[in-house]
């Protein structure tokens, strides 16, 4: 069992989910990975950000269910690579962990205020990002939420990108990039698409996972996906309302496995829409040739 789905069944034995503008735990938050992005073999339920605060704040009026400090340990005993983590549980049912803190609250049961201080960021060099992660829990539902439809929105001047679109016949073989060809033979593909949302933190350019991805084919919509809540079902996370396995969808990093589609005899015309988490919106129109083998 990983770390983060063992301080999920911690967060669920404290016992309509609610979606309310909590504040967020600095002032500066810049989200380097989002929700649900994998890295690897990895998927992250909940969002990565860096800040340069010298304190986090409590998100939202709530009591203390959970601390585990880095310096100190828990009364668990319990290791942690999450690095020191507060949890709190919220009137409406949410749950909410803010982790990579030096904690500087009472122990459990303790009620805090919004605003009040979580704990302190000590970076590790004077003017350094300090990499924190946050996850929302919906207690009723046993589901992880997407942190972005509890929190205020962030800021965001760039749009997110469609770096390929591939696809690959189901009997086997190459992929062909719709970038690269506009002709296929008729049947059955498998669709790809490899999207990111750019972002510059810390003066390096990285790239975030996005929100949602749509496909269109001959007018008939063939694929519609976001990432608002995962389910941990038998040690994988589910994507709420699609029954399917995350693993099966984000195929690779950024890349989303879209099914199968048919391409006819003749003109086919693919259209793509993929989001990011601050709502801007990208897509590309592909014009395939589907010829008789």
């Amino acid at each position: 069992m990983s770390l983060v789905r063992g301080t999920l069944g911690i967060l669920f034995l404290f016992a309509a989910t609610a979606v309310f503008a909590y504040d967020w735990p600095a002032p500066d938050i810049a989200v380097r990975k989002t929700f649900a992005q994998r890295s690897g073999t990895n998927f992250e339920p909940g969002l990565e950000f860096d800040t340069d605060s010298g304190q986090l704040t409590v998100p939202e009026k709530g009591q203390v269910i959970f601390v585990f400090s880095p310096h100190t340990g828990s009364p668990q005993n319990l290791p942690s690579s999450l690095g020191g983590f507060v949890a709190l549980a919220h009137e409406d049912n949410l749950r909410t962990v803010v982790c990579g803190v030096v904690p500087q609250v009472p122990d459990e049961s303790t009620g805090l205020a919004r605003g009040e201080l979580l704990g302190t960021n000590v970076p590790a060099n004077p003017g350094d990002l300090t990499r924190h992660q946050l996850f929302v829990f919906d207690q009723q539902l046993h589901e992880v939420v997407n942190p972005l439809l509890v929190f205020p929105p962030l800021s965001s001047n760039r749009s997110p990108v469609i770096l390929d679109v591939r696809v690959v016949p189901v009997t086997g073989g190459d992929s062909e990039s719709l970038f690269a060809h506009s002709h296929c033979a008729v049947g059955y593909w498998n669709l790809y698409v490899d999207a990111v949302d750019p972002a510059r933190i810390g003066g390096a350019d990285i790239s975030r996972g996005v929100y949602s991805v749509s496909a269109f084919l001959n007018g008939q919509q063939v694929f519609r996906m976001e990432l608002t809540s995962l389910q941990d079902k038998e040690g994988q996370w589910i994507i709420k309302g699609s029954g399917q396995p995350l693993a099966s969808v984000l195929d690779a990093d950024h890349e989303w496995y879209l099914g199968r589609v048919f391409f006819n005899q003749g003109t086919n015309f693919l259209e793509l829409s993929i989001k990011n988490f601050q709502g801007k919106e990208s897509g590309r129109t592909f014009r395939v040739m589907g010829d008789r083998p």
